[in-house]
């Protein structure tokens, strides 16, 4: 008796492998975590290098991270979004290794500057994958997605920075480096499990994958037809924020971005005119993000959203005036003030990212496009690479005029968004009349 297409299919399909994206968010972030700390804290603490110079060095990949995502795009066109993720990771494993052998500033921020090109081609690529299994999964909320997603990378950040806090204190931030680079080659075996691509198919509300199989496109229809459909393809517009304006997502990035990296930039610095450990720092951005980690998932809580997001932005604006104040005095008796704004800024920060994150992928999901993911990306990569970069230069005239620098940003960016929500409150008014 011949056994048909239909039965061989069934013989050779396998549940859909969500957990290595997961694993991988979790892995990228812990190691870089560790890195990102520790080579900052090298060259200040050890090397002594010119804020300027430091300031190009750390900010160099987030300002390449910009054209990251959109040659990702292409490449995810013509390879597929499983090489392309492999290609980033292999590509930021190498130049790590070559920035702990390399001492010549010159050629670590050219190495830097290749690191953030890949990373700009990794994440838009996991954003891809979230959003495609958001909208077709038909247990999308009660497995979150989302959700799971953002604990992973932010356990892998709260890991990394614990562990760069325990090998800079008993060892030093060199060694640090080491360990984060030796993860990051042992961990590349995890991105063969990867699935090669975001689709998958509902067989009885289970996400499964054929393989070993061709089927004509008559044979596909006939073996998937029954099981497509397990959901609805109708999301809750109210709940969702697809018709926020794609500004108020571009300017809390930049907002958030931007206020995160100059506190990240200066914190070191407060430490070194105190003339204490470079450990603390790991410390500090560890709490912080833990504290980052709970207003994600807080602001999910929220009946209404923008509420969180401009609590956050009036928060920080005015943190970042305190800040101000104390960095034009003497530093030493508000270095635990100092400290505690920088740790409970987390939790604001958490707030906009929400926000933002829910707009990107509502907007990728109902307009069916990953224009919006790749956009985000390429935002984060401007707001975290620009503002370190002026501030090195702004630290060497008087330390006081990096947070003078980023107030005007925030004032800029605040007046910009106030108008936009206006107008979009109004618009909404007027729709729900209708």
């Amino acid at each position: 008796m011949e056994v048909s297409k239909h039965q061989n299919a069934q013989k050779l399909e396998r549940s859909y492998r969500f957990w290595p994206l997961f694993m991988l968010s979790f892995i990228r972030t812990f190691f870089y975590a560790i890195y990102d700390i520790a080579l900052p804290n090298y060259l200040i603490f050890e090397r002594k290098l010119d804020p300027s110079l430091i300031g190009i060095i750390s900010a160099i990949t987030s300002i390449i991270y910009v054209g990251g995502p959109f040659f990702g795009r292409y490449l995810s066109g013509k390879l597929g979004m499983k090489k392309v993720i492999l290609a980033s990771w292999t590509t930021s494993a190498v130049m790590l290794i070559l920035s702990i052998t390399i001492r010549n500033p010159i050629a670590l921020i050219l190495i830097r500057a290749v690191e953030g090109f890949s990373n700009g081609a990794f994440w838009p690529q996991i954003w891809n994958y979230l959003t495609s299994w958001e909208k077709h999964h038909p247990d999308h909320k009660k497995i979150d997605f989302l959700k799971t997603f953002n604990y992973s990378w932010n356990f892998g950040l709260i890991a990394g920075f614990a562990l760069g806090y325990v090998l800079s204190y008993f060892i030093d931030n060199y060694f640090a480096m080491i360990i984060s680079v030796s993860i990051a080659i042992l961990s590349t075996s995890v991105i063969f499990m990867f699935e090669p691509s975001e689709r998958f198919i509902l067989r009885e509300n289970r996400a499964v994958v054929v393989h070993g199989l061709k089927l004509t496109p008559k044979d596909w229809d006939e073996y998937f037809s029954p099981h497509k459909a397990p959901y609805s393809e109708k999301t809750n517009t109210e709940d969702s924020l697809f018709r926020v304006p794609l500004i108020m997502c571009i300017g809390g990035i930049i907002f958030f971005a931007s206020t995160k990296s100059m506190y990240r930039f200066t914190i070191p610095y407060f430490f070194e005119i105190a003339n204490q450990g470079s450990y603390w720092i790991f410390g500090i951005v560890l709490f912080q993000q833990v504290l980052q980690m709970i207003g994600l998932q807080f602001i999910r809580k929220f009946k209404k959203m923008r509420y969180g997001y401009w609590i956050a932005i009036v928060i920080l604006f005015g943190t970042t005036i305190t800040l101000t104040i104390f960095s034009s005095t003497s530093v030493i008796p508000y270095l635990i003030p100092i400290s505690i704004l920088n740790i409970t800024c987390g939790l604001f920060f958490g707030f906009i990212q929400g926000v933002t994150q829910r707009i990107v992928l509502d907007k990728g999901k109902e307009l069916k496009s990953t224009k919006y993911s790749m956009l985000s990306e390429a935002y984060v990569g401007i707001a975290f690479g620009i503002p370190p970069i002026v501030a090195g230069f702004l630290y060497e005239m008087q330390f006081e005029y990096v947070f003078f620098f980023l107030i005007g940003i925030s004032v800029v960016i605040t007046g910009i968004l106030m108008n936009y929500h206006f107008v979009y409150m109004k618009s909404e008014k007027t729709r729900k009349k209708e």
